[in-house]
């Protein structure tokens, strides 16, 4: 199973709205699989676990700083390695609001 942290390196407290889909070939985003929204205090870090199973994914994200301002919307393709410890989809969010994937 895949688990989700988010870890906030900001001042300020976000909202982050995530989905993964599973990819099909057929549409632009594929069967949606999970859907949330976390909120992640100033300095500190979210963990959902076990929120799908692990396989391939296109997740879309949105951030919002303090619940309300858009600072960043785009999307990452996780592709789980072949070991077992790997069940992780871990961000970081920049001082910025930018959220970046850590590989």
């Amino acid at each position: 199973m895949v688990d989700l942290t988010i870890y906030n390196h900001s001042d300020d407290p976000y909202t982050v709205d995530l989905t993964l889909y599973r990819p099909d070939g057929e549409t632009r985003s594929g069967e949606r699989v999970w859907s949330s929204s976390i909120d992640v205090q100033p300095d500190a870090e979210a963990t959902r676990e076990d929120i799908a199973e692990k396989r391939p994914y296109r997740v879309e994200y949105d951030s919002f700083r303090d619940n309300s301002f858009q600072t960043d919307e785009d999307h990452v393709h996780y592709l789980p390695y072949d070991g077992d410890d790997d069940g992780a989809l871990t961000f970081d969010i920049r001082e910025s609001g930018t959220l970046t994937e850590r590989r």
